[in-house]
């Protein structure tokens, strides 16, 4: 019995889908297509009339298909037009739509254009070029709609009509189907449609009266206007010239170079430059793009004076709500408070300067919207104090989205963890930044490949090549003064600016006195624990560890928390101190006799008192700092000696008390050797009296009188030293104490930026730690003197950067490094291997980033290049530039459709794709280049991710080449190309975008939380900090859970980290890729 179903309350059967009706849906085999193509049998069919809502060309493919022999049928069809705003814009116009036919052909061509670059396919060229070839040869008519919007969708394939003499009328055989579908893939195949067949020879007739009476008034569609189509798609041939400026427009954006009134942000008393204005744009764009960005301008291109208009510019127009914290050098200081408060005019309570050290004590961290870190370069290790609190404020659940502007001028002397540690201050580790899906996959796989390249040269370069083109092109902004000559010399010469030519670093050689040189020598060998004449000196004071008996080992590791058990890690801690300690007395020695006799004493001092605890049975061992890897290099990066004690004895510190049974027995003698040694180096050198390098920069400034000229030092005694000596060349010294009591001094004396009423000439010679190596101007001067050299170049260029700044008169810069003439190559060489013994500790205490790499010891020459070497995007930003200034061509090549493409014949087989990747809106995208490599036989050798700059030296190379027309097989080739691309882009994103493989500390962490913490923590809590471990938000939180015992404590870690952050979207959630454009080349038979 057939089932049943409620009607209104009564019973009635269930309809039934009959397999002889003429009804279809596009249900299985029941599709319009199927059936159209059944009718079509009928070899007395001769006419097709079709009245459809839109022409697809999909749906032409369909037609072409079944119709094998196009000119067996008169074939017509009528397109329906939305006309009602057409007829909107012709009435205000005051136009009748009669004598406008143009207007209705325009939005055609528009239509049919539109409906081309939906989609991009080799059938679709097909289907295109046999449709024209058939409208040209009459087989096919077209026509629009005009008069009124038209919806209906009807088909009629009917015979010639026969005439029946019965009733005196034609009777007209065939089929109409009424329904829903249009003529496209959709509407005949894969939508469910509702379409129903009649051919009842009245109704047929009735149809093609009202087709006639639309077809009369409609407009006709000509090959003209499929040609003006396809020019407005990417069938059209492009030229390759106009690709390579669509490349360059889509990728910059057409206000690259705008201003938008930036200058009226300037203060009354700066030039607004054109090169500041364009970085500040970029910066204001990628700070909404991505929270953050590197401002890395090579030192003196303004990047204080930069990010301040940005800070301001956001404030002013409401886009900052919240506070600005300036986190910078102590140093640096009272430099952002002029900037801040004095030049553009921002209230003491829209912004705070806080010392990196002192983040720690800012509680009301959701209050702050916007993060200035200067000298962000020492934030680049993830386990200390200040980056963890850094990174608590950057990443604090607000009301704000926080914005971060990370400062540093020598990116290039970083590692990729270090820059990945840096990234995270204002990205979670499963972020997206343009062709990069996954940051942590990224890095985890460069990281992988740095720790295995153990020297090779090419190889680093590569890796730095992947980090810059996936990675910080993207979130930096870096110009070096040839990248500003190249791209803003109309700027720069309008207002009278140009930089000085920095001239290659001289070295200032001096001649050690015979007895002085020997002295040297062995000093030199003893530092490097060779035997000498002298004896031998093995730092043994800071060996305590390794001379501990076991038990006494035992003792010692059991006081410490963490490493407890690892005598590894003890024993290199403590090489690592005898590491610092030689440096530092090496360092000394380079810098002055003076410098290296007081350090020689403080060593001595601390001998005595060791052995002093030692003969009282208790030795106090500071217990913090053997973990501090920040205090070590700030330590050794003091121009104060004491500084270097403090760390060493951790004066404020806790201690643990070993006894001295616990040492070896040979120990105290090791002790009291390295005592005699240099209570005998003391005095030996307390015996020389006279200082060839004094004299040697004594003849320098006799022959440079009445210049400006700045003496840098790295040790404050040095600096002291000289100050007492060149009383008579009118000598003023500044150092790290008296910085801020001789800032006006300093200023008056050397900074060309006052007016010249303001200016002074008390003082001609400045000698200055590197206290004065960042936030001042010394312009009036030109001369540097490098009296010591720093073993780090940011300090380096730091130092030049003083005198190479915006305003300087002085069409040269000169630098002098004073070396002695027979020594330099042995000092070098310590200082190489001294640089390697520090670099390894970084491995032993788990860092990969070293201060003091090998290629960071100063080598003035490659430092200099690497000042005037262009960016990789800087020839392309520059004919971009050139290109904005022809308005005609800006427009046309804007007005280019997506997807367009160009063929080339060259040396090799490949194509280039761009890919532009949407997120949840139209205005959200990150790009993506990819580059197919073919065979021979054209099959794909590899699909690998590329870059612009790739694609656009490749485009540019053919710019002159003209129009390649691909044969059929190449097309063919060509569509496959893109679409392994597409495919290859979507399987890879959804892969970058799995969740971030979790460490084996967080992975814990997440375990706790969720099996172990139900009493202690609500389920919103929970998800709250899995949700930061999952994202990678925080680089500490895992650590911190695994440690908390309370609900205090988890409280604590709850308030302290915010833990609130959005989940990063899935692939799933991103639109479509969308093709931009592409470039295939063949090779030349």
């Amino acid at each position: 019995m057939q089932n049943q179903i409620n009607g209104g309350g009564e019973s009635l059967p269930r309809p039934r889908k009959l397999l002889n009706s003429k009804f279809t849906t596009n249900t299985g085999n029941n599709t319009l297509k199927n059936k159209l193509s059944l009718i079509l049998k009928d070899s007395n069919i001769r006419n097709l009339d079709f009245l459809v809502g839109f022409l697809s060309i999909s749906g032409f493919n369909n037609l072409s298909t079944i119709i094998k022999d196009f000119s067996l049928y008169k074939i017509r069809i009528l397109v329906g037009m939305e006309i009602d705003d057409i007829l909107s814009i012709l009435a205000s116009k005051n136009l009748d739509p009669k004598y406008n036919i143009d207007y209705f052909k325009e939005k055609f061509i528009d239509s049919l254009s539109n409906i081309i670059n939906d989609d991009y396919r080799k059938d679709i060229q097909d289907s295109i070029e046999v449709f024209l070839r058939e409208l040209k040869e009459s087989r096919i008519s077209l026509r629009a709609v005009r008069e009124k919007n038209v919806h209906a969708k009807f088909y009629i394939l009917s015979q010639n009509p026969n005439f029946d003499y019965s009733s005196n009328s034609y009777r007209y055989n065939g089929s109409l189907i009424v329904g829903s579908s249009n003529l496209s893939d959709n509407g005949w195949e894969r939508n469910f449609e509702v379409n129903i067949e009649n051919n009842n020879s009245d109704d047929i007739e009735t149809a093609l009266a009202h087709f006639e009476e639309l077809w009369e008034k409609s407009i006709e569609i000509t090959p003209k206007e499929i040609l003006k189509s396809i020019e407005n798609t990417y069938l059209r041939n492009t030229e390759l010239k106009d690709l390579y400026y669509k490349l360059l427009f889509e990728y910059f954006g057409e206000d690259y170079f705008k201003n938008y009134g930036i200058q009226s942000y300037f203060p009354s008393n700066y030039k607004p430059l054109e090169y500041q204005i364009q970085a500040i744009n970029q910066g204001i764009k990628k700070l909404k793009k991505y929270n953050g960005f590197f401002l890395s301008d090579v030192v003196g291109l303004g990047k204080t004076l930069i990010s301040s208009i940005i800070a301001s510019y956001l404030q002013k127009n409401d886009k900052l709500q919240g506070k600005i914290l300036i986190t910078c050098p102590p140093a640096l200081k009272e430099n952002w408070e002029d900037h801040f408060k004095k030049i553009l005019d921002l209230g003491t309570s829209k912004f705070t300067i806080q010392t990196h050290d002192s983040l720690n004590k800012i509680d009301d961290v959701e209050e702050y919207e916007m993060i200035i870190v200067d000298e962000a370069h020492r934030f680049r290790t993830n386990t200390t104090k200040k980056y963890k609190s850094l990174q608590k404020i950057t990443k604090a659940n607000s009301k704000y989205i926080k914005k971060v502007i990370l400062i540093s001028a020598t990116p290039q002397n970083n590692i990729p963890k270090d820059i990945e540690n840096q990234v995270y201050l204002f990205c979670d580790k499963n972020s997206s930044i343009e062709g990069v899906a996954n940051l942590s996959k990224l890095f985890a796989t460069i990281n992988k490949e740095y720790k295995q390249i153990s020297g090779d040269d090419n190889r680093l370069e590569s890796i730095s090549n992947q980090l810059k083109d996936k990675i910080l092109k993207h979130i930096m902004i870096r110009r070096t003064r040839a990248d500003v000559k190249e791209l803003f010399s109309k700027d720069l010469e309008m207002q009278n600016i140009k930089f000085p030519k920095i001239n290659k670093p001289q070295t200032s050689s001096y001649e050690l006195d015979k007895t002085t040189y020997a002295l040297a020598k062995e000093t030199l060998n003893l530092l490097d624990n060779q035997k000498s004449k002298l004896g031998e000196y093995g730092y043994y004071r800071y060996l305590v560890f390794p001379n501990l008996t076991q038990e006494g080992k035992q003792k010692f590791m059991q006081s410490y928390k963490k490493n407890k058990n690892n005598a590894e890690f003890y024993d290199q801690t403590a090489d690592r101190l005898k590491g610092l300690m030689k440096a530092l007395l090496f360092k000394r020695f380079e810098s002055s006799i003076e410098a290296f006799k007081k350090t020689l004493n403080m060593q001595l001092k601390s001998i005595e008192t060791f052995i002093k605890m030692f003969d009282r049975e208790e030795i106090y061992i500071p217990k913090n700092n053997f973990n501090d890897l920040s205090g070590f290099y700030d330590a050794i990066d003091s121009e104060n000696d004491d500084t270097i004690e403090e760390f060493i004895s951790a004066k404020d510190g806790k201690f643990i008390t070993i006894h001295s049974s616990d040492f070896i027995n040979e120990y105290k003698d090791y002790l009291k050797s390295d005592l005699e040694v240099l209570k005998e180096l003391i005095k030996k050198w307390k015996d020389v009296k006279y200082d060839s390098k004094l004299e040697a920069l004594k003849e320098f400034l006799s022959q440079n009188q009445n210049k400006k000229i700045i003496i840098f030092t790295e040790a404050k005694t040095t600096a002291l030293y000289l100050e007492s000596n060149l009383i008579d060349y009118k000598a003023l010294q500044v150092n790290a104490e008296n910085r801020k009591r001789l800032a006006s001094v300093v200023k008056e004396n050397f900074d060309a930026s006052l007016s010249k009423h303001e200016q002074k000439n008390n003082y001609d010679v400045l000698i200055s730690t590197d206290t004065l190596a960042e936030g001042v101007n010394l312009h009036r001067s030109n001369i540097v003197i490098n009296y010591d050299s720093p073993w780090n170049a940011t300090k380096l260029m730091q130092r030049i950067g003083r005198i190479n700044r915006i305003g300087t008169s002085f069409k040269e810069i000169f630098i002098h490094n004073f070396k002695p003439s027979v020594l330099g190559e042995s000092i070098l060489n310590l200082n190489k291997a001294i640089s390697k013994k520090l670099q390894s500790f970084h491995h032993t205490l788990g860092e990969d980033s070293a201060i003091y790499q090998d290629d960071e010891i100063v080598q003035s020459q490659k430092l200099f290049e690497i000042e005037n070497e262009k960016s990789s995007q800087t020839e392309f930003e520059k004919d971009f530039k050139e290109f904005l200034e022809n308005k005609e061509y800006v427009k046309r090549i804007k007005n280019l459709p997506p997807k367009i493409r160009s063929f080339a014949i060259t040396q090799e087989d490949s194509t280039y794709v761009y890919v532009k990747q949407f997120k949840n809106t139209q205005q959200e995208y990150n790009d993506f280049f990819y580059l197919i490599k073919h065979n021979e036989q054209n099959i794909i050798d590899n699909i690998e991710e590329s870059s612009f700059e790739a694609m656009a030296k490749a485009l540019k190379e053919l710019i002159n080449k003209g129009l390649y027309y691909p044969n059929e097989w190449q097309k063919s080739l060509h569509y496959s190309y893109i679409d392994e691309v597409l495919k290859y882009h979507k399987e890879s994103f959804k892969i970058k975008k799995e969740p971030i493989k979790l460490s084996n500390e967080d992975f814990k962490a997440k375990s706790k939380i969720k099996n172990e913490l139900d009493s202690k923590l609500s389920q919103n809590e929970k998800d709250s900090l899995i949700n930061c471990l999952e994202n990678g938000t925080y680089s500490a939180l895992g650590k911190e859970i695994i440690k908390a015992k309370t609900r205090e404590d988890y409280e604590n870690i709850l308030n302290s980290y915010k833990a609130s952050t959005p989940k990063e979207e899935t692939y799933s959630s991103l639109l479509e890729p969308q093709l931009e454009l592409s470039l295939t080349t063949f090779k030349k038979d």
